[in-house]
């Protein structure tokens, strides 16, 4: 068994609130965590500093492709960073996970659409995360069998060192 992590950034409490309730509401999630944070990047040459929320998506694998593309429809980023982690979980608790979303199986989302998301993204799991710097695809990251505790960790680091970014003098 495992699942996936996915996470987004929103620019407040109530755009996050909205993706967390209409991803649960198709089926597309179990079970969703909010935090705020700093952050800092280059938006079309300029840098930028704003308070964002990061909302985590817990799912399975198999719905994974098509929270991806619920998110990238709904989100009201021009380019939003929706990022995947495999991840696994104890046994109770990826039950309960795929039981939640084995109940709301119907996700809305036809089969066009599914397919112009292969199109889109390419169902053979090769699109690039780079977020990470283009290191992994999004098939050996799913593959790598890191527990929860450990992905989570993974994504408080990154949030640290955005938070460590945040802290330094830019030039």
């Amino acid at each position: 068994m495992a699942l996936v992590l996915m996470f987004t950034t929103c620019p407040d409490q109530e755009v996050a609130e909205h993706l967390a309730e209409g991803a649960i509401s198709a089926g597309l999630a179990a079970c969703i965590l909010k935090t705020s944070v700093d952050s800092i990047f280059d938006w079309q040459g300029e840098s930028q500093r704003e308070g964002e929320i990061v909302t985590l998506f817990k799912t399975s694998v198999e719905k994974a492709d098509d929270l991806e593309l619920w998110l990238s429809q709904h989100h009201p980023y021009d380019t939003p960073a929706i990022i995947r982690i495999g991840a696994r979980a104890n046994a109770p608790y990826e039950e309960w996970l795929n039981q939640q979303l084995d109940q709301e199986s119907n996700s809305g989302m036809d089969q066009d659409l599914k397919d112009s998301a292969n199109t889109a993204v390419g169902s053979s799991g090769t699109n690039l995360l780079e977020a990470f710097g283009g290191q992994a695809t999004v098939a050996e990251v799913e593959e790598s069998n890191l527990s929860e505790d450990e992905a989570i960790a993974q994504v408080q680091a990154l949030m640290e060192g955005m938070d460590e970014l945040d802290d330094m003098e830019l030039d």
